[in-house]
């Protein structure tokens, strides 16, 4: 690619880096002012951004790696991640959780050691959550104490039986029936309206379930539908370890290699292009990050050249700008800092989010922060 297809060259491209840093740096400060768990941690704001763009993303890869090395581990991986980036939006997100994941308690979170991929540092406030819960249950055979129900349904996280269904119906069914009980285990008096009330945390909605449209329906069709392309391509195990040779981001070929993969992953329900690339990105791959709004919107502001369809460009950019740059930076590494510059949320260490704009864009810092940006590299 030529140096200068994205008008980038690599005096300006550290430059830009640079700067995108301390915008972060700014941010922080900013957020720790209203922030009370930030703002008590002995932190500082270069730390934190080493926290969310190398330790935590190095981790995810240590996590890849360790689940690969067992067939069960590899499955409730694979299964997981199919299920995080197909639930990736906001909306999704929060009627999945409210059926299925919020079940954890104080008391469960006691009793979880140190998880083998982490790294030798001292652990943050929510450090844990359910999927790391259920791999403890699992590294000790113990899916059997799961209160959500979710690995009954999902056969123990088994993909070889998942890839036996004909289609998503009975999974969907098993759904259903496990999100009215765990609803009637919240509140037994929403149980006498389950099929009237409209979503809120906690309570059933009969609109997730509803064949075609809603959450469930896609989620179960995905399920399946994953896990026959990992079946038919060797097993979760043998397929993650493919992917540390295709993906390493030394590979001379990667840029093909993440092509072909994406074109097979984006086929699967509730996906596309950019939750087929959210999926590598969220398992370590270096390659990738992920053309969402939060991304397009600075990198628009900032006058990068992405054409009619900007979702496409994304990460060819990141990539083009991250080989500019010194010091072994990644795409996946820039895409962390614009999204925590843009969402304001320092997921593992407070649950608030600071958002620069408001929904839609509406405010438009991130415009101001992009002039400003864009001044200081004249």
């Amino acid at each position: 690619m030529s140096s200068t297809l994205f008008g980038l060259t690599k005096e300006k491209a550290e430059r830009l880096y640079e700067l995108l840093n301390d915008e972060l740096v700014n941010r922080i400060k900013e957020i720790k002012k209203q922030d009370k768990i930030l703002n008590e941690l002995k932190l500082e704001p270069k730390e934190l951004i080493e926290l969310y763009t190398t330790v935590f993303l190095e981790e995810r890869k240590q996590m890849r790696r360790i689940c690969s090395q067992d067939s069960q581990w590899a499955d409730f991986y694979f299964i997981s991640r199919v299920i995080g980036s197909c639930t990736n939006a906001r909306e999704k997100r929060n009627t999945f959780k409210s059926y299925f994941t919020d079940f954890l308690s104080a008391d469960d979170i006691k009793l979880l050691d140190r998880l083998p991929w982490i790294t030798n540092r001292p652990l943050v406030p929510n450090e844990y959550g359910y999927w790391d819960y259920m791999f403890k249950l699992l590294q000790t055979n113990e899916l059997g104490k799961d209160r959500s129900g979710l690995g009954q349904i999902l056969y123990q996280f088994n993909v070889k039986k998942i890839a036996q269904l004909t289609d998503g119906t009975e999974l969907l069914e098993k759904f259903r029936k496990q999100a009215k009980n765990n609803v009637q285990s919240y509140n037994e008096a929403l149980w006498e309206k389950a099929d009237e009330i409209p979503f809120e945390p906690k309570k059933y909605n009969c609109n997730s379930f509803q064949s075609g449209i809603g959450l469930f329906p896609i989620l179960s069709r995905c399920l399946v539908e994953s896990c026959k392309y990992v079946i038919g391509v060797g097993g979760s195990a043998n397929w993650l370890k493919t992917l540390d040779k295709e993906l390493d981001i030394n590979n001379s070929n990667i840029k093909d290699n993440a092509e072909v993969l994406c074109k097979q992953i984006d086929q699967w329900p509730g996906y596309g292009r950019a939750l087929a690339e959210d999926f590598f990105k969220d398992m370590g791959f270096d390659y990738f990050g992920k053309p969402d709004r939060h991304v397009i919107r600075v990198l628009e502001g900032l006058n990068i050249p992405l054409g009619d369809k900007p979702e496409e460009k994304v990460n060819e950019f990141l990539n083009h700008f991250a080989s500019q740059i010194r010091n072994g930076v990644t795409a996946n590494q820039i895409d962390k800092i614009i999204w925590l510059l843009m969402s304001g949320r320092f997921y593992k260490h407070t649950n608030q989010a600071y958002p620069l704009d408001g929904r839609n864009g509406k405010h438009n810092r991130s415009s101001a922060m992009c002039r400003r940006i864009l001044k200081k590299l004249q």
